[in-house]
């Protein structure tokens, strides 16, 4: 401790720290994980999160090397989103893999219902700690909706008075028209 005495021929040892941790645990600042809990279809469900750090500007583990004069910094532990607390991957899902207006377009198979605190609620959204949180999902057979959905499809943007035509593998179709992996889904605007 900076305030303890010395005697005449006591040894002192001086080590600078060699990682992010022991600096910050020399300042004071040691690394702990911040632990968020919920309610989670009825149990409960503890998320644990470590901060993350910058040294010099650059995102850096807690065991990662530091030299004199660098700067480090602790990010703030944000709370969890949905997909981070239920471990839900949109990514890995099954998807159907068809052609829109000639390019690829993943289609999910599986649908969640996702609600926080009753209400509805999106695997992005992030979750206040405490919260109750109901999570369900179900395998869907995609449909021509579905398909404009995952493409981004907003008829709402287009100009009043637009006519949308919608084929599948080139016979007319409708938003209920189920499609799957190979399927060719094409969008026609035309003006009246």
């Amino acid at each position: 401790a900076p305030d303890t005495r010395l005697a005449d021929r006591d040894q002192v040892i001086c080590r600078r720290p060699e990682t992010v941790a022991e600096a910050l645990a020399l300042a004071g600042r040691e690394p702990k994980p911040r632990e968020y809990r919920y309610i989670v279809n009825g149990n409960e469900r503890v998320f644990t999160r470590w901060p993350e750090y910058l040294r010099n500007g650059q995102k850096v583990g807690a065991n990662e090397p530091v030299a004199p004069h660098d700067v480090i910094v602790s990010l703030p532990v944000s709370p969890p989103t949905l997909a981070e607390l239920l471990g839900l991957d949109e990514d890995a899902e099954p998807a159907s893999i068809v052609l829109f207006n000639g390019g690829p377009c993943r289609v999910p198979l599986r649908r969640w219902s996702l609600t926080v605190a009753g209400q509805p609620a999106g695997p992005q959204d992030p979750v206040r700690p405490g919260s109750r949180v109901d999570f369900s999902s179900y395998e869907v057979q995609p449909m021509i909706s579905d398909v404009l959905l995952a493409a981004e499809f907003d008829p709402r943007s287009l100009p009043v008075g637009s006519r949308v035509s919608i084929t599948l593998n080139g016979g007319t179709a409708e938003f209920t028209t189920p499609v799957k992996s190979g399927d060719k889904v094409d969008v026609t605007i035309s003006q009246h």
